[in-house]
């Protein structure tokens, strides 16, 4: 519910990272848990993913983080994800908090 209520609203960069708690459930999501205290590397994957002359992605060879960076790409300065999108994060999210569980 938390992370849905964040996510429905487009937010800064900034905002994004600075929310310790709705970091750590997106990078859970997609396979980056406990990754979250990384954050100005973060921001540097998220910057160079909204910079189409960047090979950093690529150059880094983590599918994870590029389908972090892809997911939360920013736009503008703002990171916006679909309804759609919110569904998926929270369906991964919640099915690897279970798996983590058992």
């Amino acid at each position: 519910a938390y992370m849905e209520s964040k996510l429905s609203q487009p937010m800064t960069q900034d905002e994004f990272l600075n929310d310790r708690r709705l970091l750590r459930v997106t990078m859970t999501a997609v396979g980056l848990e406990g990754e979250e205290w990384k954050r100005g590397f973060i921001d540097k994957v998220l910057t160079e993913s909204a910079d189409p002359e960047s090979s950093f992605l690529a150059r880094l060879n983590n599918r994870a983080y590029t389908d972090f960076a892809e997911l939360f790409q920013p736009r503008d300065g703002m990171v916006s994800v679909s309804r759609d999108q919110i569904q998926d994060v929270t369906t991964k999210y919640q099915r690897a908090a279970f798996e983590k569980k058992w």
